[in-house]
């Protein structure tokens, strides 16, 4: 599965794999593979250059609450649809 996120007014393609226990991430700045592992139903464990990161995912209107170590972000998921209308009105 292929998606851009908008994090804090940043976009980011994030390509996941078919068992979800890879995510590949892709911007301007570096592309990056983390491991995945799920904990719960809206928990993650995710390993990244080494550090390890805990993830709970909760559903919002337009998007989602994510906090990652005690931080909350909101993001906002947009398909290929959404980033073509935003693009051209």
């Amino acid at each position: 599965m292929n998606i851009t996120t908008i994090i804090d007014g940043d976009s980011l393609n994030m390509v996941f794999s078919n068992s979800m226990n890879k995510i590949r991430i892709k911007n301007n700045k570096k592309d990056q593979i983390i491991d995945c592992v799920p904990i719960s139903s809206n928990s993650y464990s995710l390993i990244i250059n080494g550090k390890t990161y805990y993830l709970t995912i909760t559903p919002k209107a337009g998007g989602y609450e994510v906090t990652v170590n005690n931080h909350t972000h909101f993001v906002e998921i947009k398909d290929k649809l959404d980033l073509l209308l935003e693009k051209y009105g």
